[in-house]
């Protein structure tokens, strides 16, 4: 029977830690690729230039679809301050004519990037448009809490009229800056021309969105038959012609 040995002096034993255990890059990646979002969502917000030449045929049409559903749910916002027929109108309305923006100054893009010096694929081209559609999107549903708080808060249409146009240039605003950051890692030599579009895009914006009026306050028709300038349109919304009188 062996005999039993003596316990080790307290001084002696030692206790060994595990060191934390960190997460090992798969091969071929680097440790800042490791570290960069998974989800889209998180590279739309943290870094939405790793989308602009992503071949997911996957990525557009869900970018797409977060652009479609974020302006729907900001038009019941918009939709809020009136209600009535401007509970389907309003998202309905708002949401077709950004997307009839898009497609019509799609074109005006593609040849404004050419003179930028941008090698720009369609493929990469609609990941932009995605990009920005998405990301203005995002934005447009996180502001809508703050945008119905005035709604129900007030009974003048061009104070929420203003409010909505602050949020909505800072929405697409931030959608713009993808695409300028998305053209030059395609090669952009300047923003000038990008400047150019983006001011294009906006006043497209607006003038689709008078269009399409009414948006706020009551109504018995769904689309306005008389034809009118958004710069038009808003100084009578400001000073309303009967009150002229």
């Amino acid at each position: 029977m062996n005999p039993t040995p003596p316990p080790l002096p307290e001084s002696q034993i030692q206790i060994q830690i595990q060191p934390q255990l960190q997460p090992t890059p798969q091969p071929g990646m680097t440790a800042a690729a490791a570290q960069e979002p998974s989800t889209l969502l998180g590279r739309l917000l943290r870094n939405p230039q790793s989308l602009v030449s992503d071949e997911d045929a996957a990525i557009p049409p869900r970018l797409f679809l977060l652009g479609i559903v974020g302006t729907l749910v900001y038009g019941l916002v918009v939709a809020s301050f009136s209600g009535g027929m401007q509970w389907w109108a309003a998202p309905l309305k708002l949401t077709l004519g950004l997307l009839l923006s898009v497609l019509l100054c799609t074109p005006s893009l593609f040849v404004f990037a050419a003179l930028a010096g941008a090698q720009l694929q369609p493929r990469q081209l609609v990941n932009l448009l995605g990009g920005l559609l998405g990301l203005s999107g995002l934005l447009l549903v996180s502001l809508g809490p703050v945008a119905w708080v005035f709604s129900q808060s007030t009974q003048s249409a061009a104070f929420m009229g203003t409010i909505h146009w602050v949020f909505w240039f800072v929405s697409v605003g931030f959608g713009l800056r993808l695409v300028g950051r998305g053209l030059r890692l395609l090669g952009a030599r300047s923003g000038g021309a990008f400047g150019v579009w983006a001011i294009i895009f906006l006043l497209v914006t607006l003038q689709m969105a008078t269009t399409v009026r009414p948006l706020l306050g009551q109504s018995e028709v769904l689309l306005s038959a008389e034809k009118k300038s958004f710069l038009t349109h808003w100084g009578d919304t400001i000073n309303p012609p009967d009150a002229k009188r």
